[in-house]
């Protein structure tokens, strides 16, 4: 496969993604834990801000710590990330989410491997006091080259979930719930500074299919130096059913530059 073929593939299987939607709760973690960590230690630190005084008001800051540790065909993952924004005069809150994410890796073929995983979030635009969730499945190495690779994985996933206590239709409201999460990521080195790279994560409920939450993103990651890399990513998320009040569908675009150590 050509790195132009290559390259057109990956963005078809994140426009499989967005197609297939029509606010979802599911984070990229594959994006930011990568695909073959070094042996050791390694990990990255990202940060974005946008700071706006005059006609518009607004203060917006984001960061995400990655840590990889491999040792032979041990992987772990940790990673923390955090977002804040304020806006208007006088000054308002309108972003306010915090996440974290541990995940062991074993190695079990040059094609299979396991995964089991642990997540908590809270976002309080969409409602969510806490979301907690606990799962467990295999990752599989559908396809490589020189240059690029493709990987799934699918995953029993056991969350809990509970809304802010607000003044809005279901406030305090806890629910448990079984899930699918099943994902497809894609990643081509266009050359030695450039990575594109697209995921899709499908996650329906169990026991009611049609609770269904669908994400695609694609980026694009230039190296500026040996350590330091810019990034930019399209996202599209849905949640075929969110909290009250809150709507079923976003889209963002997010740059930040993350330091690699």
């Amino acid at each position: 496969m050509s790195k132009l073929s290559s390259v057109a593939f990956v963005v078809l299987v994140v426009g499989l993604c967005v197609s297939s939607v029509a606010h979802a709760q599911i984070v990229n973690v594959q994006s930011l834990i990568g695909d073959e960590p070094e042996e050791g230690l390694s990990g990255a630190v990202e940060a974005g801000a946008d700071y706006r005084r005059g006609n518009v008001d607004l203060v917006l800051a984001r960061a995400a710590a990655t840590a990889r540790f491999r040792r032979g065909d041990d992987i772990v993952f940790a990673i923390v990330k955090g977002e804040y924004g304020r806006t208007g005069e006088p000054s308002a809150t309108f972003v306010a989410k915090v996440f974290e994410h541990a995940r062991y890796r074993r190695v079990l073929t040059s094609i299979v491997t396991a995964e089991a995983f642990a997540q908590h979030e809270g976002d309080r635009f969409r409602r969510l006091r806490v979301r907690a969730l606990v799962g467990a499945g295999p990752r599989v190495r559908i396809a490589r080259g020189e240059s690029w690779s493709l990987h799934g994985g699918a995953a029993y996933m056991f969350e809990h979930e509970q809304l802010s206590d607000d003044a809005l239709a279901g406030a305090g409201e806890r629910q448990n719930a079984h899930r699918v999460s099943t994902y497809l990521v894609g990643q081509v080195e266009a050359n030695e500074h450039v990575t594109a790279s697209a995921t899709c994560y499908v996650q329906p409920r169990l026991d009611r299919p049609r609770d269904l939450r669908v994400l695609g993103e694609a980026a694009l990651a230039t190296a500026l130096s040996s350590h330091v890399t810019f990034k930019t990513a399209l996202v599209v998320a849905h949640d075929a059913e969110p909290p009250p009040e809150i709507e079923q569908t976003d889209v963002s675009v997010l740059s930040a530059f993350a330091a690699k150590f």
